[in-house]
This record gives C-alpha cells, sequence and structure tokens, in this order.
C-alpha cells in the first residue's frame, strides 16, 4: 500500500528555538495552538505555512479552553512564534467569521527562511507575555463566574 506523502512530512525544531524563553516560558494553550498548527500545516504537504486555517473549534478540540483561544494567540504572536493574519474579507455568515490564516515563524514559508521573530523576545518580554496572558484569563474567569452567580 502506498503511503501518503503527507504523512511522512516533518516541521523542524531547531535548538535554539527549544532553548529560547518564548519556548520555554509558553503556557499550555498556546502549546497547544502551536501543536495544532503544526498538525494542519503538515496535513498540507509542509507547503501551506502563512495560509493556515484553524477554526477555534479546532482549537477546542485540540484540547484549548475556547475562553482561552483569543488570549493564547495574543500571547503566541507576542513570543514571535506565530503570525494571525487576519482575513480582510469581513464576510460575516450569521455568527460566524471566516476563521484567520496563521503563518508559524519558526517554519519556512515557500523557499524563504523562517522569519524567527522569536528570536527577538528577551527572556523578561517573554515572562511579560506569558504574564498578560494569565492575567488575562483570569479576569476573564472572574467575569464568568461573577456573571454566573448574578444568574444563579
Amino acid at each position: 500500500m502506498a503511503r501518503q506523502r503527507w504523512l511522512t512530512c516533518w516541521v523542524p525544531l531547531r535548538l535554539e528555538l527549544l532553548i529560547s524563553p518564548s519556548w520555554k516560558l509558553k503556557p499550555a494553550p498556546v502549546a497547544k495552538i502551536i501543536d495544532r498548527l503544526c498538525e494542519e500545516h503538515l496535513r498540507h504537504g509542509g507547503q501551506a505555512n502563512g495560509k493556515l486555517r484553524v477554526a477555534y473549534e479546532q482549537f477546542v478540540r485540540t484540547g484549548v479552553s475556547r475562553r482561552s483561544i483569543k488570549n493564547a494567540l495574543v500571547c503566541a504572536q507576542d513570543l514571535g512564534l506565530i503570525e494571525v493574519i487576519q482575513d480582510q474579507s469581513g464576510e460575516i455568515k450569521g455568527s460566524v467569521r471566516p476563521p484567520n490564516a496563521y503563518r508559524l515563524t519558526f517554519v519556512p514559508v515557500g523557499k524563504a527562511a523562517p522569519s524567527d521573530e522569536w528570536k527577538r523576545v528577551s527572556e523578561k518580554a517573554a515572562a511579560e507575555a506569558v504574564e498578560r496572558f494569565r492575567t488575562a484569563n483570569n479576569d476573564r474567569s472572574s467575569d464568568q463566574e461573577q456573571e454566573e452567580a448574578a444568574n444563579a
């Protein structure tokens, strides 16, 4: 039986990335989002970086809480690990917006070298990005708890 080509693709993870503050300090939801984006990249034969489309529901199925997805995407971008490319068409069907496109900064786009934005993130900046993520998620949890208590 012939193997499908995309099953043998791989994502390069260089040592300098693995020991960087951005990679080491990333929160679990950010790690799950990166895993899902790597999976999407591989499903496209390693040829679609910068055009990776993943809907929120797909992130949820990966184990990311729906309420933390937006903050995790912001954190991943602040850490220089991904770029979120907003759909400019503005076409909204009912309450459904088109999924954003994503780019993994540590993976090449076509024949161009990876942009490696994460290299420009210092340990202090990475820690601040993670703290903003945690604060934003705690604030949202508190707001949700207060709303649920008021509705009870």
